[in-house]
């Protein structure tokens, strides 16, 4: 090819390569904008989060405010209530004694037999304070409670109808749980002058026969000033009951969304690093062939004419023997074990992630899960790249065969796909229940028998300036080139010296090629070593295929053996 050829094959290159970054960088920003957005979503919802239970708390000072006085008039009340001051106590000891329910399918109180109870709740010199210091995490244990007292003093939600066989029975049961009216944003702020105690539109009163009317603040207040500020205390609790539900699952699908978003945002800054080295790379290679070209044109310009032949009787003068070509450089090729350090190795041996029985799925509500795999992801990108990970996956004797390999492919899918984590750092294995390890995925690091120095194909040089020598092969090949066979031969030296090791011959290939490659590349090698006089014991060929890509740009860097100590 002329350098005329080559020069306007490298602008083509560097124009499709223009094309690509420009992708890369709208796709990048359309990413950061991701992140911000949703980054703010998760702040203002946190926000919100912790002011949810602020109207609740005035409510409760203003309980704490009741007097002594007052509690004597509440207590003159309950010996015949109205029943709307009946009804609000009642609530007030199922919210106050909600622990009672826990585990069970239903809320009882016969306000005949049971209204002492109420009674004796008043006489508790700590009665107040119970309510000024509710522990609202009590009602996640039993949160049926807080759906029965909304649904039948409230009046939203299903309201069981009360027995025509017998209707002095008082006895009721919880009503089913409010539907998905809970997971709007609703409950507006409630105060002494609200006339109606309401929660939202959404959650709309069942169409029921025999059943009591709400419970009314003005009502109640006006029949007792006291009852009505701890009637308001109970609606706010609802609220903040169904408002923390509802930003509990909104944070959830706002984290997820967010975790998506950097991980995406890392994926692509790594593209448009690697397309801008290549383009930079790219640039360089033309400027150099444009300058040998117009080096080239000048030299030709500045020759002078052709002599006039010789004359038949002169002799012709003798050719001048061309310069002997340069010798090439020869590079030493210097190979060792690749080792981790202590720290790392004691930092991978925390990340152990755990699986319930039978599970094979991350983060299904697995709060250690949560918090290791993002720690595992940190320790494998903190390395760049000089680390690799084996994901050993476990199971018990009783979970069924395959179990280990699929939470292995979890935590790999996981790792690549939301943390970014490059796939040519990571390889998965399972060990069924033979360790006896029970359920869960072990991150192992990987010895690799690296090449520190040595030659570099010119296909490799040409698409990397960062990549280093290796066992690289050519498109659709298993044929060793020159590199190749020089660096296995120091390989095969390092192997006789160290005759007590044995290494795992991982073939892999590009995905444009056949899988099978990968194999015969792997069987390559070890034809290599055993001729070096190499235990084929010591030898064990294995083909990765294309699932361990070291760049996403460049194939020439998948097609590659790599040496791993078993």
């Amino acid at each position: 090819m002329s350098a005329a050829d080559a020069l306007r094959q490298l602008q083509a290159e560097i124009a499709a390569l223009k094309d690509h970054s420009g992708d890369l960088r709208v796709k990048n920003k359309k990413a950061q904008d991701d992140v911000t957005l949703f980054g703010k979503r998760h702040i203002g919802l946190q926000a919100e989060r912790e002011a949810n239970g602020k109207r609740r708390q005035d409510a409760s000072e203003e309980v704490g405010r009741i007097t002594k006085r007052q509690l004597s008039e509440i207590k003159q009340l309950t010996r015949a209530p109205p029943d709307s001051i009946k009804r609000t106590l009642i609530a007030a000891w199922i919210l106050l004694h909600c622990e009672r329910f826990k585990g069970k399918l239903t809320v009882q109180f016969d306000e005949v037999k049971d209204w002492s109870r109420c009674q004796r709740m008043l006489t508790d010199d700590n009665f107040i304070n119970n309510i000024i210091n509710y522990n609202t995490t009590a009602l996640c244990e039993a949160p049926h409670v807080i759906k029965h007292i909304a649904s039948h003093y409230f009046g939203f939600g299903s309201t069981p109808a009360t027995s025509s066989a017998d209707p002095g029975n008082n006895n009721v049961e919880s009503a089913p749980m409010i539907g998905k009216a809970t997971t709007a944003p609703l409950l507006p702020a409630l105060g002494r002058s609200s006339t109606r105690a309401s929660l939202a539109g959404p959650l709309r009163r069942s169409k029921t026969v025999d059943v009591k009317p709400p419970l009314d603040v003005e009502m109640v207040s006006h029949a007792s000033s006291p009852c009505g500020a701890l009637l308001c205390w109970m609606l706010e609790l609802v609220r903040e009951h169904v408002e923390e539900e509802r930003l509990r699952k909104d944070l959830d699908a706002v984290e997820a969304l967010l975790r998506e978003a950097e991980a995406r945002l890392d994926r692509l800054e790594a593209d448009m690093a690697e397309a801008e080295a290549k383009l930079a790379m790219k640039k360089t290679q033309a400027e150099e062939k444009e300058r040998e070209l117009q080096k080239a044109r000048a030299e030709v310009a500045k020759q002078p004419a052709p002599a006039p032949a010789p004359l038949a009787f002169l002799p012709a003068k003798k050719k001048a023997a061309p310069p002997p070509p340069p010798t090439p450089k020869i590079i030493a090729v210097e190979v060792e074990m690749g080792g981790s350090m202590a720290h790392v190795e004691r930092d991978l041996a925390s990340c152990r992630v755990p699986f319930e029985k039978d599970a094979i799925k991350v983060l299904c509500g697995n709060v250690e899960q949560a918090l290791l795999l993002p720690k595992l992801a940190d320790i494998i990108k903190a390395s760049k790249g000089s680390l690799k990970v084996l994901l050993e996956g476990h199971r018990s004797d009783k979970e069924k065969d395959g179990d280990d390999v699929d939470r292995t492919l979890a935590v790999y899918e996981w790792l690549v796909q939301a943390a970014a984590v490059r796939p040519g750092n990571l390889r998965i294995r399972g060990f069924g229940d033979s360790q006896g390890q029970g359920s869960c995925v072990i991150p192992v690091p990987i010895h690799e028998l690296a090449v520190k120095s040595g030659p570099i194909p010119q296909e490799i040089s040409s698409v990397s300036s960062k990549a280093g020598p290796g066992l690289y092969f050519q498109a659709s090949s298993a044929t060793l080139t020159s590199e190749t066979r020089t660096i296995a031969s120091a390989m095969g030296e390092f192997l006789n010296a160290e005759d007590d090791v044995a290494v795992r011959l991982e073939g892999h290939t590009h995905g444009d090629e056949s899988d099978d490659l990968g194999w015969d590349r792997a069987v390559a090698i070890r034809e290599v070593l055993v001729g070096l006089g190499i235990k084929a014991s010591r030898l064990k060929p294995m083909n990765a295929k294309h699932l361990h890509p070291l760049s996403t740009l460049h194939g020439a860097l998948n097609r590659r053996v790599e040496l791993h100590e078993i």
